[in-house]
């Protein structure tokens, strides 16, 4: 039907007739269609009472009001008959069982720690499970016992490397206190010996890296040295004046070189 959109023929009664009793013949199709359903009366009881609702409104044409009523009966009637079927529910019937009979169990010349389980596969599963868990128990144990031990050698090692730190310090800083009072009273002759100690102790106790700087001090102190011995033959009149000079550069050069050990050693 060829019908503009905005035709009146869509606001008319008519229309309005014709689309209510195209809907009630294809409610009478899905009603034959799934009367077989159990869940027939669940589905179109509620569309019944509907149907009763529309065929008492007004200005209702007598014909559709006969359609709906119609209609609503057949389903009220289809869901009469599957009413009538049903049964009510019942419990599902079960061969009964017989009581589990708890009666203790004796083991002749029972042994203990013996599992006497019937079923050997689950006794050997369940001595395997005791098994590791002893053995997980015991690793652990160890595990804790290695760190413990590893703990104290470490904290023993710590204590002697701190201690033998202040020791090497302590030496040093005597040494440097005992140089500095024999050149504030003016021994210079000890201050000169305790330099060529202050050689020896320096070199026996510093690493390799401080040995070349403690062996540059000592060429640098010979170069001196030579340089004064070589005025002291020309000028020998000023003899006790270099005398007093070399002394004083040769506790300089031991200072100077002592600094440097006390640097590498800290």
């Amino acid at each position: 039907m060829d019908v503009p959109e905005d035709s009146s023929f869509f606001s008319s009664n008519n229309f309005r007739a014709s689309v209510l009793l195209t809907v009630i013949e294809t409610l009478r199709g899905f009603v034959s269609i799934y009367e077989g359903f159990s869940s027939f009366p669940e589905f179109f009881l509620p569309i019944s009472i509907l149907l009763v609702e529309v065929a008492e409104q007004e200005n209702m044409p007598q014909v559709l009001t006969d359609k709906f009523q119609d209609v609503a009966q057949l389903i009220k009637t289809k869901a009469d008959e599957h009413h009538i079927l049903r049964q009510p529910l019942q419990m599902r019937k079960q061969k009964p069982v017989a009581i589990k009979m708890l009666n203790p169990k004796f083991e002749e010349n029972f042994v203990k720690g013996i599992d006497y389980d019937p079923d050997r596969e689950r006794a050997e599963r369940r001595k395997l499970k005791k098994v590791l868990k002893q053995e997980a128990k015991g690793a652990i144990r160890e595990l804790r016992k290695d760190n413990s031990f590893l703990y104290e050698v470490k904290a023993r090692e710590k204590v002697l490397m701190e201690e033998e730190k202040a020791e090497k310090y302590g030496k040093v800083r005597l040494f440097l206190q005992e140089q500095e009072h024999a050149m504030k009273s003016g021994n210079w002759e000890k201050a000169g010996r305790e330099g060529d100690e202050l050689e020896t102790f320096s070199l026996r106790y510093v690493p390799v890296d401080q040995k070349l700087v403690l062996n540059c001090g000592c060429y640098i102190r010979q170069e001196v040295v030579e340089n004064v011995l070589r005025c002291l033959i020309h000028i020998p009149d000023e003899a006790n004046y270099l005398a007093q000079i070399l002394c004083n550069i040769n506790l300089f050069i031991d200072v100077f070189i002592l600094k440097y050990c006390i640097k590498f050693l800290l």
